[in-house]
């Protein structure tokens, strides 16, 4: 049985981001909150992949051996801001698959060597600051869209 990633799935897993950064769960809680979300999710769902690869950003967030809760400072949380505004935006991902077990594996075993040319090959896409975005503008827009749309809610 095929699952369907829906817009559901997205802000389900933008609200456990949340959590993870207010510290209302632990990493192991996160961990497994994303693997009974992509549970039985089809390899190649686009909304899945970009799952993995929000995954896969914050997987390096963190130490897996000493942190119970995520560290939070101004870059993590503006890294984790910009993913939870992507994935409530339902807006597909134009860039390349950028993380992956290979990718993680290739890294390391090059002493980082190999994701100085990934992301010299990924700069090509758009700004790497603004993943997933294309650009920091178009984050920019669907922020302010956002926030319309909250505060027109409220009225």
């Amino acid at each position: 049985m095929r699952m369907v990633m829906t817009i559901a799935t997205r802000l389900e897993f933008a609200r456990q981001l949340d959590k993870l950064r207010n510290s209302d769960i632990s990493i192991d809680e996160f961990e497994e909150e994303y693997f009974s979300l992509t549970k039985g999710m089809k390899k190649d769902d686009l909304d899945l992949l970009l799952i993995q690869d929000i995954f896969f950003q914050v997987w390096h967030l963190y130490d897996d051996f000493s942190d119970d809760y995520l560290q939070i400072d101004e870059e993590i949380n503006s890294d984790i801001n910009r993913y939870i505004c992507f994935l409530a935006s339902n807006k597909k991902c134009e860039w390349p698959i950028l993380e992956g077990i290979l990718t993680t594996f290739l890294t390391f075993f090059t002493f980082g060597y190999y994701n100085k040319i990934r992301r010299k090959q990924l700069k090509k896409f758009g700004d790497l600051n603004a993943w997933p975005f294309i650009s920091i503008q178009e984050y920019q827009n669907c922020r302010e869209k956002n926030c319309r749309e909250k505060n027109e809610g409220k009225e």
